[in-house]
């Protein structure tokens, strides 16, 4: 049983004084009782029951259970041969936290206990009564499961033997605990699993988010694998050069498709990528008790009215949404990699990031607009062209993802949730400046407010999917890779019309006859916009295959078109985040990324594979998009080696995997390595919620 020391100020001179008041028979027949009485009679009856030893933790005194003569003495016999019939556990920065949690998941995942790798945890025996005492003496052994059989954890026994405290250092094993009772009582024995829980970042502890921004802000400024190794880290150790790479890999294929993007091995490679930063996090730091968390962008967009007032955008996790951001928090200092000779996407000035997008700036850069284009807020307009009010925009929303998320059944339809689910985030999260001719400033200027208002949806698509323009339409040219000054050096193309001194090395589109808009055929504009938006009720075809804006006059139209055309051949500065394939360099990457994850995981403990209850789980047969799309089939390899995410050992083993340090993983390995339900897998995540 425990009180606070505070109430019951216990020195031998007041158990004295006030023993004799109230050490009458009936008043100590049952310990248990203490808790329905008054303050002053709780220390009378301790007096008479509890010995004088007492042990402290903390501000709590923990009554030894070892009572005086008479029927208090008693009571010990019966309750020694009572039987111990659960197991409390918690550490020491969360509590019980694991046991909530459970309870709150409906026992999704099949381990009711649970240990977090280096956090100080007490295992507390209950006996059958409710009580500490039967474990009075006991002896206490573990064991963790290994390859080549039990072997025996280290335990400090405390409270004379009611007690025990451990921490974990092998993150995805099974352990026994057992609880030996003297006396000729029966052992017990429970079994659990020791993983990282992956936290909402809501939910992180101050310490734990200074601890995971440390380790996070030096990943990102080694910047490179032979640095680390240099700075003494293991052979698990992949510099973020390495992981962006991996991001792109081969953005040759066939429409520019990668390995891990724009099919179901979105699911397995990304999963991949954010175990391989947990690892190369704890090479980082050895002992960091945290995975990486995940940002619930979903519930945050119904809770604030303005996203950005998020905690994500504060200086205490990311920073703010300023284009120069030298100081993001805990992550300050130079985060932009420099290229190789050997990498295919490098921009002008030189930097790991896609060919097209011309930031010079070394740091991470955000905005809130795209080209001028609010995502922070939708002005509505009233007839009169007043504004009337203020709506969220592009970050998803819990009411689409809940309907598009209740008819999914299939893994296929998964993977287009999960992307519809990230998918515009990077433009929200990220935006882009700085772009030419005012951007949708220009188009609003053009159209007017009544018909900016018509518009709205279909300006809305074309802002929120502007990256999904810049390669398709491929009007650009770009100069040589690497081959621009990031303070002084400006790009003058000699095929356009439109030379731009004024900015600063940039790709710029080819439209020779750009200022004329009769003479250039919008078909292939046209098409482009049909893959990726619906625009039969805003864009038309007339005559010659000319495009209109609805009732706009020529000269709106004329301007209104220029501005939507430039804004995709001529993107301005794209922030870090924005540019799909090399966001990994803005380090928010992780937890926004690790949200469709958490999402993932509720399909996999609701429909697992291995009873999906009408779930399809299949992965068709030659579903690759390309012909050459390397990556996308069942048994292809992702661009990730089963050594950089620790499955060469006891990972792999777990599901019957036999697999070397320098073999690649396939989609086929993975879906099976990734499955929640493993004990190997080191991460649970804490709330595992139908929907949002």
């Amino acid at each position: 049983m425990i009180y606070t020391a505070s109430e019951m100020n216990l020195q031998e001179g007041v158990k004295k004084e006030i023993a004799p008041l109230l050490c009458e028979e009936g008043t100590r027949s049952n310990p248990n009782d203490i808790k329905l009485l008054s303050s002053t009679k709780k220390m009378a009856l301790l007096a008479c029951i509890i010995i004088p030893t007492v042990l402290f933790s903390g501000d709590m005194l923990l009554a030894s259970s070892l009572l005086a003569t008479g029927r208090a003495s008693g009571a010990v016999e019966e309750m020694r041969s009572s039987t111990i019939v659960s197991l409390n556990v918690s550490n020491s920065d969360y509590g019980s936290d694991w046991e909530d949690l459970y309870s709150h998941n409906m026992g999704m995942y099949p381990w009711k206990f649970l240990v977090e790798p280096f956090r100080l945890t007490t295992f507390r025996a209950a006996c059958e009564n409710g009580g500490l005492t039967c474990a009075v003496g006991a002896t206490w052994t573990m064991t963790y499961d290994e390859i080549d059989g039990p072997q025996t954890a280290i335990l400090s026994v405390i409270d004379g033997g009611q007690s025990a405290l451990h921490t974990c250092t092998k993150p995805g094993r099974m352990w026994t605990v057992e609880v030996s009772i003297p006396e000729g009582a029966d052992s017990q024995s429970f079994k659990g699993v020791c993983k990282y829980v992956r936290r909402e970042l809501n939910r992180l502890h101050d310490a734990d988010r200074v601890r995971f921004l440390t380790a996070l802000g030096k990943y990102h400024r080694i910047a490179t694998t032979s640095i680390g190794k240099e700075l003494g880290y293991g052979d698990r150790f992949l510099g973020i050069d390495d992981v962006i790479r991996g991001h792109i890999a081969r953005r040759d294929f066939d429409g520019g498709f990668t390995p891990i993007h724009t099919w179901l091995s979105f699911i397995t490679g990304h999963s991949l990528f954010m175990l391989r930063l947990d690892i190369s996090l704890h090479e980082i730091d050895p002992t960091l008790p945290v995975s990486v968390p995940y940002w619930d962008y979903l519930s945050a967009a119904s809770e604030y009215s303005d996203m950005y007032d998020a905690v994500i955008f504060s200086p205490k996790w990311f920073g703010n949404l300023s284009h120069l951001m030298p100081n993001s928090g805990l992550l300050h200092g130079a985060l932009a990699v420099k290229a190789t000779a050997e990498d295919v996407e490098v921009n002008p000035y030189g930097y790991l990031q896609q060919t097209t997008y011309s930031n010079h700036l070394p740091y991470v850069t955000r905005a809130n607009t795209i080209c001028g284009y609010d995502l922070t807020t939708d002005d509505c307009y009233d007839s009169d062209g007043s504004t009337a009010n203020s709506i969220r925009t592009a970050w998803p929303q819990c009411d689409s993802y809940n309907d598009a998320a209740s008819e999914t059944t299939s893994l296929v339809e998964l993977n287009t949730l999960l992307n519809s689910l990230h998918g515009s985030v990077h433009l929200a999260g990220g935006g882009t400046y700085d772009c030419a001719s005012g951007g949708f400033e220009t188009v609003h200027a053009a159209v007017g407010d009544i018909y900016w208002e018509k518009y709205r949806s279909f300006t809305k698509s074309l802002a929120i999917k502007s990256y999904d323009f810049w390669d398709p339409l491929g009007d650009f040219e770009c100069p040589v890779p690497g081959s621009c000054d990031t303070t002084s050096t400006t790009y003058v193309s000699p095929n356009t019309s439109w030379p731009d001194p004024s900015n600063p090395c940039r790709c710029s589109h080819t439209l020779t006859a750009y200022e004329d808009l009769s003479t250039y055929d919008f078909s292939r504009l046209l098409e482009v916009f049909s893959e990726i938006v619906h625009t039969s009720d805003h864009i038309t075809d007339v005559d010659e295959g000319l495009l209109a804006l609805g009732e706009l006059d020529d000269a709106n139209r004329t301007t209104a078109l220029r501005a939507i055309i430039e804004i995709y051949t001529r993107p301005g500065s794209v922030s870090n985040f924005a540019t799909p394939f090399t966001s990994v360099n803005d380090p928010m990457f992780w937890p926004i990324h690790n949200n469709f994850e958490h999402s993932y995981v509720y399909f996999q403990l609701t429909h697992p594979m291995r009873e999906p209850d009408g779930f399809n789980w299949s992965w068709p047969v030659d579903s690759s998009q390309c012909a050459n799309c390397t990556g996308h089939n069942f048994h292809d390899p992702v661009p990730v080696t089963a050594g950089s995410v620790g499955m060469e050992g006891m990972y792999g083993h777990d599901v019957g995997l036999d697999l070397e340090f320098d073999e690649h993983i396939t989609n086929a390995e993975t879906m099976l390595l990734i499955d929640p339900s493993r004990v190997a897998l080191p991460y649970v995540y804490d709330t595992i919620s139908p929907m949002c």
